[in-house]
């Protein structure tokens, strides 16, 4: 059976000080090893599903494809504001890369709760908060939950070690806080959006 990771903002070769020395970083390439590395040692399968909340890789196009081939896993992209045409134009050529899209939606069979996957916040938050949503772009967020709120979580790459996350712990320690043994079974589908 296949396990599916979450991760957004790993800013791959992206040589500003914001995405290589605010994380501290010496550079670009330093940076790029680590998060290939992590990633790596995550994920085991070419089968695991790694869902990219946005901002994931920039550079040329040559850099952009070498850099996704490395990867393990079968890789859907949810884009975000820094995943230009040209990126996402080299992206659809690699054989890991299925699905680039704006957002998705991901039911589960465990309890067919339906599951916001995008970059950034939804544009609409209440004092309940909003259906369950994994996103990312908030690089100084202290917490993995957007201002308290349970519901938005958080999984930009800074707050998870530069690594991608798995299913069962993102559920069990980050969203439900269930007791220890707590498994979560799961199927999914993933209803794309085109861009």
């Amino acid at each position: 059976m296949f396990m599916m990771y979450f991760i957004a903002d790993t800013h791959l070769n992206h040589d500003t000080p914001f995405a290589v020395n605010d994380r501290g970083f010496q550079c670009a390439t330093q940076m790029n090893e680590l998060i290939i590395r992590n990633w790596n040692e995550v994920v085991r399968s070419d089968d695991d599903i790694v869902i990219v909340l946005g901002d994931f890789i920039l550079g040329s196009n040559v850099q952009t494809k070498e850099i996704a081939e490395q990867l393990r896993g079968t890789i859907y992209l949810i884009r975000g504001n820094h995943d230009e045409y040209k990126h996402i134009q080299e992206l659809k050529k690699c054989c890991n890369v299925k699905l680039i899209c704006d957002y998705a939606w991901l039911t589960t069979a465990y309890n067919h709760k339906q599951i916001l996957l995008l970059h950034g916040l939804p544009p609409y938050i209440n004092e309940k908060g909003y259906p369950l949503c994994i996103h990312g772009h908030l690089h100084h967020e202290p917490s993995r939950f957007y201002k308290g709120f349970p519901t938005l979580v958080n999984v930009n790459c800074d707050l998870f070690g530069y690594r991608p996350i798995d299913w069962n712990t993102l559920m069990r320690e980050v969203v439900y806080h269930p007791p220890t043994g707590y498994t979560v079974d799961f199927m999914c589908e993933l209803w794309d959006y085109p861009c």
